[in-house]
C-alpha cells in the first residue's frame, strides 16, 4: 500500500501536469519554448558527435534539472494551498 505522502505527491504531480498542459494550450509562446527545449534536448541526447563522457554529463544535467524542477513545482503548489487556507482563515470563512 502506498504511503499518504506518495499518494499526495502523485496527485500533485497530476495536477501540475494538467496545469502545464493547459498553459501550453493557452499560450503560444510557452508552447513554442517547450517545443524548442524538446528539440534541443533530443539533438544533444542523440548527437553521435559528442564523446561518451560529455553525453553522460549532458544526460545527467538534464535529469537532475528535471528532478529539481519537479520538487520545486510540488513545493510551490503546496505553499499555494497553504496560502489559500491562510487567506480564507483571515477572511473568517473557516477557522
Amino acid at each position: 500500500m502506498e504511503s499518504r505522502e506518495r499518494i499526495l505527491e502523485n496527485a500533485i504531480d497530476q495536477l501540475i501536469q494538467q496545469a502545464l498542459y493547459e498553459l501550453e494550450q493557452s499560450d503560444y509562446a510557452v508552447k513554442e519554448a517547450s517545443h524548442k527545449l524538446g528539440t534541443l534536448y533530443d539533438s544533444l541526447l542523440y548527437d553521435d558527435a559528442l564523446d561518451k563522457d560529455v553525453h553522460e554529463r549532458v544526460s545527467s544535467y538534464f535529469k537532475e534539472t528535471i528532478e529539481l524542477t519537479n520538487k520545486e513545482l510540488r513545493h510551490i503548489y503546496l505553499q499555494g494551498a497553504r496560502d489559500c487556507i491562510s487567506a480564507i482563515r483571515t477572511l473568517g470563512v473557516i477557522k
